[in-house]
């Protein structure tokens, strides 16, 4: 099993992973699910100033993540077998 690591150690390449979402203050901490989420901008899409991490399933205009703190890979989808 993966271990939470620190955001700073999380791939900025768009790969998608699990994030701890410390923004809202309303949940404790040990309480809020992990979300999907991946970082979009450079070095994936360079030009761009800066970028920032979004939900994975995102809508339109919808803002940066903030406030992350940990990420772990995500696990490997079942097989066709639904092993």
């Amino acid at each position: 099993m993966t271990t939470w690591q620190d955001i700073g150690t999380a791939p900025r390449d768009g790969t998608h992973i699990l994030v701890c979402d410390r923004s809202d203050d309303s949940f404790p901490f040990s309480q809020r699910p992990p979300t999907v989420a991946h970082w979009f901008g450079p070095p994936d899409l360079p030009g761009l100033r800066a970028g920032g991490w979004y939900l994975s399933v995102s809508y339109r205009d919808q803002p940066r993540l903030k406030g992350l703190t940990h990420w772990m890979p995500l696990p490997s989808p079942p097989s066709k077998e639904g092993n």
